[in-house]
């Protein structure tokens, strides 16, 4: 990987505490994600560090509703090679970000660091653009919270996957359950006292768990279920959580924010699973295979380097774009590539439309299911 590639993060604005507060974020997430610190660029106002040619976010926070006037024609001209440009507003976007250039962005209320540096690492690419959830519950214990669930994180711009709402009629409902279990970034399971008593509950929970999904466990007051392994945040409700049958705005505060941590840890456990068993076959068949970056690996033979670059979740068809734009930045000319990803659970017929799209491409696609089959 080239030691110039940089992860650009750009501040505008005069609030240096929320800066601070995003940098330190964003320095813990990339430490999770084990990418090096050195790879990430940030920048309080200095736009002359900036290079178009990699991949920029730009966070506007100013107490003035208009953006200085220096940065008006820059933004415009980066507009295009710019993933992001997120302005920050704390109570009225409407009053507090006026300025024409702005105004055109979807903004964020400040909640806290969390929220933002998610959608940084979305600009970056390091996390999906695609926010997906999965909530696991029994049905005749905690169907109005699920419902309630479904609805608030919808509203917060993700994909989420509930059972009654997510599967159409007359097809094979636990196969495509699986299949959209393995495309989540984590689950939400609604730890209800009778939960374990269900045969696909106790299924869910075990598949979650064996593929490194991340669990966000929402143990309910009476809910006497031992502990779980894995990768599991833990919430536990009380009696004071709910108002009725549905949970109070705090609690659905705290889990959209436990959400976010729990979907850079998650993509992290997925994709160390991935290559390390990439690399582990790769080692037994002699091959010298080492992790030069979270999702990609190089494998010298002979003379001849070949990259691999591995893929969390079910991969579409921007993901074959992205890896073919950030191998063709990094690689010399000549160079293989090869794009890997875990076919465990997903739909056959799913997996044919990839070999279809890898063979339109002319990216080469490699299943965990084939690593053995390394040559």
């Amino acid at each position: 990987m080239n030691q110039n590639f940089k992860y650009q993060f750009l501040f505008i604005g005069n609030r240096s505490g929320l800066y601070n507060e995003l940098v330190s974020t964003l320095i813990e997430e990339f430490h999770e994600l084990k990418i090096p610190e050195q790879s990430l660029l940030c920048s309080f106002n200095d736009i002359d560090r900036i290079k178009g040619n990699q991949p920029i976010v730009i966070v506007v926070g100013h107490d003035n509703s208009e953006l200085p006037t220096q940065y008006h024609d820059w933004i415009n001209s980066i507009a295009l090679s710019s993933n992001i440009i997120l302005p920050i507003y704390f109570e009225d976007f409407n009053k507090e970000i006026t300025d024409k250039t702005l105004k055109k962005y979807n903004g964020i209320k400040y909640t806290s660091p969390a929220p933002i540096v998610s959608i940084i690492l979305e600009g970056f690419n390091l996390l999906r653009k695609q926010r997906k959830l999965f909530i696991s519950y029994r049905r005749t214990d905690s169907r109005q919270v699920a419902l309630q669930l479904f609805s608030f994180f919808e509203e917060r711009n993700f994909d989420v996957f509930l059972d009654s709402h997510s599967i159409p009629r007359g097809i094979d409902f636990q196969h495509n359950l699986f299949h959209r279990m393995m495309d989540c970034d984590a689950v939400l399971l609604l730890d209800t006292k009778n939960f374990l008593e269900s045969d696909y509950c106790k299924e869910e929970l075990e598949r979650a768990i064996a593929n490194r999904i991340g669990i966000l466990r929402i143990k309910w007051p009476n809910s006497k279920n031992p502990p779980y392994s894995g990768l599991i945040d833990l919430y536990s409700l009380e009696c004071d959580s709910f108002n009725a049958e549905y949970l109070n705005d705090r609690v659905l505060e705290e889990l959209a924010l436990r959400i976010e941590s729990l979907r850079v840890r998650s993509l992290a456990s997925r994709q160390d699973a991935l290559t390390t068993e990439f690399i582990e076959t790769s080692s037994r068949k002699g091959k010298n295979a080492i992790q030069i970056y979270p999702n990609i690996i190089q494998v010298k033979n002979e003379g001849a380097t070949h990259i691999y670059f591995s893929a969390i979740g079910i991969p579409t068809s921007e993901t074959f774009h992205y890896a073919e734009d950030l191998l063709d930045l990094q690689l010399k000319s000549g160079t293989q590539f090869t794009l890997i990803y875990d076919d465990l659970m997903l739909l056959q017929r799913w997996i044919n439309h990839l070999d279809w799209l890898c063979k339109r491409s002319g990216l080469s696609v490699l299943k965990k299911s084939q690593f053995e089959n390394i040559s």
